[in-house]
C-alpha cells in the first residue's frame, strides 16, 4: 500500500483523479514545477497528513481534498487565486489553514464540514464567497466578512454552532436565505448601512 511519494522535478501537472481514494497515502513531495492540479486528485486520501504545494499553482481543484480527514494544516501558496468547489469538504481535522491575498474566489461548500476548524481569516481581495463556503464548521468561534464582498449567499455558514461573532463590513447589499442559520452560540453581530 502507498504510504508516501515524492514526485520528481520537471512534471508540470497532476491530472484528475490521479490518488483519488489512496487510502494509505500519507505524505506527499510536490515539486515547485507542478502547475495545475487535477479535479479529485487526492479526494479520499484519508491518511493523507502532509503535502507542501507548489509556488506557480494557480487554483485549487474542485474536490482536490475532499475528504482529507487526517489533513489538520495547509499553507497555500501566493499563487493561488481560486479555491474551488467542496476542494477542502470533509476535511474534519483541519484546523488551520493560511489563504493568500492573491486568493479572489471562495467556491461553493469550499470548506463545508472543515468540523475541527477554529479560525480562518478570509483575505480582503476575496469577492465571492460561494453557497454554503463555511457550512457546519463547528468549531468556528468568529468571522470576519471582506470588504469586497457584496453578497452573503446562501447557507455560507449554516450550522456553524460556535459562531459567536460576525462583522459584515458596508459593501454588502444581501444577506441570503439561511446564510447564518443554526448558529446558536451567535451572540453580535455588526451589520452595514448598505444593507
Amino acid at each position: 500500500s502507498l504510504e508516501s511519494i515524492i514526485l520528481p522535478c520537471g512534471i508540470s501537472a497532476i491530472e484528475a483523479q490521479t490518488f483519488d481514494g489512496c487510502k494509505s497515502l500519507n505524505s506527499i513531495v510536490i515539486p515547485d514545477s507542478v502547475e495545475t492540479i487535477g479535479y479529485r486528485a487526492f479526494m479520499g486520501c484519508c491518511n493523507l497528513e502532509d503535502i507542501t504545494l507548489p509556488y506557480g499553482l494557480n487554483k485549487i481543484a474542485p474536490y482536490t481534498f475532499s475528504g482529507c480527514k487526517s489533513l489538520s494544516e495547509i499553507v497555500l501558496p501566493e499563487s493561488i487565486s481560486v479555491i474551488c468547489d467542496n476542494a477542502f469538504a470533509y476535511c474534519e481535522s483541519l484546523t488551520r489553514i493560511s489563504i493568500p491575498k492573491t486568493v479572489t474566489v471562495i467556491g461553493r461548500e469550499a470548506f463545508c464540514y472543515c468540523e475541527s476548524l477554529q479560525a480562518i481569516t478570509i483575505p480582503e481581495e476575496v469577492v465571492i464567497l460561494g453557497e454554503m463556503a463555511f457550512a457546519h464548521c463547528e468549531s468556528l468561534t468568529e468571522i470576519a466578512i471582506p470588504h469586497n464582498v457584496t453578497r452573503i449567499r446562501e447557507l455560507t455558514f449554516v450550522d456553524c454552532g460556535n459562531l459567536k461573532n460576525i462583522i459584515i463590513p458596508n459593501g454588502v447589499q444581501s444577506i441570503e436565505y439561511g446564510a447564518f442559520r443554526d448558529c446558536a452560540c451567535l451572540t453580535e453581530i455588526t451589520l452595514p448601512q448598505s444593507i
